[in-house]
């Protein structure tokens, strides 16, 4: 096998994208904390207490992030699975294979992989120090709330792919060509 075929196998592999995004997620982790101890090490006392965040909050953002995101990757992910399974008995074994080729189902899960990965590592370094953070929490927000739409648009993606019009209309342009 060519380096070219296998470049095209691992990039069209359902793990490349969730991959993708896990390193991401640990090079956001970095430049996320670097962040915050180099400005709270410059300019901590210019900085409004608002901004800041303690360790406790800090650890409790993660640590309700970390339980949130696995659940919510477990059940939709479970529950679709179930679903599909059910198609793929009724109408056609590539219904599953099909979903998750998806595009859209590898970005969720990867979007997913991404806050799941960030929140748990963050949780790790967050320590027993008791110095406030500043960055790290507002990102965590701004991650949470990108998963929660991600969600939100993986349960119309599931929905649009499971109507049975579209499902028989993706088998049939499939078997055409």
């Amino acid at each position: 096998m060519n380096k070219g075929k296998i470049w095209i196998n691992v990039r069209d592999s359902f793990w490349f994208l969730p991959a993708i995004y896990s390193m991401l997620s640990l090079l956001a982790v970095a430049v996320i904390s670097l962040m915050d101890q180099w400005v709270l090490s410059a300019i901590k006392n210019d900085i409004p207490s608002i901004f800041l965040t303690e360790k406790s909050v800090t650890q409790t953002i993660y640590g309700s992030m970390v339980t949130a995101i696995l659940t919510m990757t477990t059940i939709s992910f479970s529950t679709i699975m179930v679903v599909l399974s059910t198609y793929s008995t009724q109408f056609s074994p590539r219904t599953l294979q099909d979903f998750m080729k998806s595009r859209v189902t590898q970005h969720v899960l990867g979007v997913f992989s991404f806050g799941f990965i960030f929140s748990l590592v963050n949780l790790f370094l967050v320590g027993k120090d008791p110095s406030s953070e500043l960055f790290s929490p507002f990102f965590a927000i701004v991650v949470s709330i990108i998963c929660l739409a991600f969600f939100l648009l993986f349960i119309h993606h599931s929905s649009r792919f499971l109507k049975v019009n579209n499902l028989i209309g993706s088998i049939r342009s499939d078997t055409s060509n």
